[in-house]
């Protein structure tokens, strides 16, 4: 009778240690702090930048950067964490940058408890330190009243031949007409031609 007392305590040992066990990981995973819109890079000069991005929930956001895949890394912390207050967002300035260069960064977010967000990877130039050749491409009026669209076409194929051109910097000029205009869900060309947004 001991015996089997025994082994039936052991029994539920093991069965809650499994149940701790599995539930480690869920707890730490509800946690976790989860970027919720990627990342965003912008006020760029000659050494530097300011890194964006948002979380799920309060935390401190942390960004690494390096000038190479193989270049030394560079840690900075938010002085101000990411609360309700900012709409979870946050935001990284980075400094002592090199001119002219292609700069990578990685943002994590990291809880109360220590837990790190899966991070999330970006890129951008530096302003050279000397007068260079600089590329830009502009768009404009991009949905086209139902000629930019058209999913069985593609889609919007202006966006793919700029990404291409590998752009210093992209002024979009907006659709602001379709605040007041209407997009028709299909539109007829003076040539037949059927355009759908």
């Amino acid at each position: 009778m001991k015996l089997a007392n025994s082994a039936s305590s052991g029994s539920l040992t093991r069965r809650a240690f499994l149940g701790a066990a599995i539930a480690a990981p869920l707890i730490a995973q509800g946690n976790r702090p989860r970027i919720v819109s990627g990342v965003m890079s912008g006020d760029t000069s000659l050494d530097r930048a300011v890194i964006w991005s948002r979380t799920d929930k309060p935390a401190r956001m942390v960004v690494t950067w390096r000038s190479s895949e193989r270049g030394e890394r560079h840690k900075i912390s938010s002085q101000s964490g990411a609360t309700q207050a900012t709409d979870f967002t946050c935001k990284v300035p980075l400094t002592g940058l090199p001119p002219g260069q292609r700069i990578l960064y990685e943002v994590q977010f990291e809880s109360a408890t220590r837990e790190l967000s899966e991070p999330f990877a970006g890129h951008f130039l530096t302003a050279p330190s000397k007068a260079s050749k600089v590329r830009f491409v502009w768009s404009g009026d991009v949905a086209g009243q139902g000629w930019g669209i058209n999913p069985e076409r593609g889609g919007m194929h202006g966006f793919e031949a700029m990404r291409l051109r590998e752009p210093d910097f992209f002024i979009h000029s907006g659709d602001t007409i379709y605040a007041d205009v209407v997009i028709k869900a299909k539109s007829n060309s003076p040539t037949g031609r059927r355009g759908r947004t």
